[in-house]
């Protein structure tokens, strides 16, 4: 009987609680999310009553799934995507520059990372073309370093690359 007197005045107290919040919200909007949250809140202060003043709401398990390396992996996976994605992009971006100015480089790879704040930070930069004049290397880099200021540009050969 003192779980029913219990939830009675509980009642009792949200709902006047709820006539105050309702005449005092500014907008309709307002009102609305405002009564929802007050009948959860009626709801559960209703049912506590009933279910015992230990009632707590657990999940078990949640201490397994931080310690899950799921997580972990997934995370790195899309991590590797995102700057394969970007590199790739940046990449062919870089070889239609350089087509636009009538040199042609066989290939570019970037290498890039993720900082402490998620922003890609470009490293390096390797051009992959034979045979090319300093001239043609001095245009090639100055027009990667306007796109990429802080990468290390690097010239590779295709004999330097079968070495790696």
């Amino acid at each position: 009987m003192e779980a029913f007197r219990t939830a009675i005045l509980t009642a009792s107290i949200v709902g006047i609680v709820s006539a105050f919040a309702d005449f005092a919200a500014p907008g309709e909007s307002m009102k609305k999310q405002l009564k929802m949250i007050i009948t959860l809140v009626l709801i559960l202060s209703l049912f506590t009553p009933f279910i015992g003043a230990d009632f707590r709401i657990s999940v078990e398990g949640i201490d397994d799934l931080s310690d899950d390396g799921s997580y972990e992996s997934l995370n790195r996976n899309f991590t590797d995507y995102y700057l394969e994605q970007t590199n790739s992009g940046i990449e062919r971006a870089l070889i239609s520059q350089l087509e636009r100015e009538k040199i042609y480089a066989d290939k570019i790879r970037i290498y890039s990372e993720l900082n402490e704040y998620n922003s890609i930070e470009i490293t390096k930069a390797e051009v992959y073309a034979e045979n090319l004049s300093d001239d043609t290397r001095e245009k090639i880099t100055d027009l990667i370093s306007a796109a990429l200021p802080d990468a290390e540009i690097v010239f590779v050969s295709e004999v330097d690359s079968e070495a790696q």
